[in-house]
């Protein structure tokens, strides 16, 4: 776990401070602090990336805050990681880009969505956080060949019970998985985050 100390952040001794303060910048710069992924369940998506073992290769569907929080992460935490970030909206990847370089990380892999269907790259992690939720399902359905087998997959805005629903059923279909409830990352809004891990692809017997 890491550390969360009050005080001045530092990046490398108080990373989660450090997060907070980029998260609250942030959320000052865009019009509606709720199309960002929570404090929260940013914290929890963290906690899990760090514990869950070696992973390399992260698929960050949604550009935007948690683009900004993976790259802290790759920049202060562990350098080795692989980010790709997609989507939807060229004006707000542009934003998305700005903010990169203001808080002075790698861009590093930027995608549009459509860029991201002709990549053949597989990924052991996924923070599913793109377009609404009432369309999230529907990219997610699109990946699933992406996924490698023993990742973990981050979902965002588990408390829209019809988005919930729609992935567990593409989970179901596809997938053996351990689920992990993240209803402690339930924020002032009653948003939430939970997690597929070990994710499992079916074999034709099952």
């Amino acid at each position: 776990m890491f550390r969360y100390e009050v005080g001045i952040p530092h990046p490398e001794t108080q990373f989660l401070d450090y997060v907070g303060f980029c998260w609250n910048s942030y959320k000052c710069s865009i019009p509606d602090e709720k199309t960002a992924m929570s404090i929260e369940a940013t914290t929890f998506m963290l906690d899990l990336i760090n514990n869950i073992g070696k992973r390399t290769q992260i698929l960050d569907l949604g550009s935007g805050w948690t683009s900004a929080a993976l790259r802290l992460y790759q920049k202060y935490v562990d350098p080795t990681v692989n980010i790709t970030s997609v989507g939807t909206d060229t004006f707000w990847m542009i934003k998305t880009l700005e903010y990169l370089e203001c808080i002075r990380v790698g861009i590093g892999k930027v995608l549009m969505w459509d860029q991201l269907l002709e990549d053949d790259s597989q990924f052991d992690i996924i923070v599913l956080d793109i377009d609404s939720t009432t369309k999230r399902h529907l990219y997610f359905n699109h990946v699933v060949d992406k996924i490698k087998d023993g990742a973990t997959i981050i979902f965002d805005d588990m408390h829209k019970t019809t988005l919930r629903a729609n992935l567990h059923a593409i989970l179901i279909s596809h997938f053996t998985f351990r689920w992990i409830e993240g209803v402690k990352t339930r924020d002032e809004y009653g948003r939430y985050a939970c997690a597929a891990m070990d994710v499992r692809r079916k074999s034709n017997a099952d």
